[in-house]
């Protein structure tokens, strides 16, 4: 009666033990997973204040949008050796544009 009694207590204690070490384990992964992630948050929080920051230093006011809209009805409006002219004009304000933009 004595030795079945000390046997199920040792099948206690080595159940227990195993079942810690794995509550142990999972916890410190779940601690080291979480890290990952407040690391990569703040990265990505980072990494939008940089665009954010970069999107409002790249605001320019409306006059310096170009009217595309005005050229594409004269480039119609026009007869055809004209069309080429307005072509080179329009790549050139693109140009232009694109160039003080960056």
């Amino acid at each position: 009666m004595c030795l079945c009694v000390l046997s199920r207590l040792h099948k206690t204690q080595e159940l227990l033990y195993d079942s810690t070490r794995d509550f142990l384990s999972l916890r410190f992964e779940h601690r080291e997973n979480e890290k990952r992630w407040m690391v990569e948050k703040d990265r990505l929080l980072q990494e939008l204040d940089a665009c954010h920051e970069h999107v409002q230093l790249d605001a320019r006011p409306v006059s310096n949008v170009l009217d595309v809209s005005k050229l594409h009805d004269d480039l119609l409006s026009s007869p055809l050796a004209r069309q080429e002219e307005f072509k080179v004009d329009l790549l050139t304000c693109i140009a232009k544009y694109w160039f003080t933009r960056n």
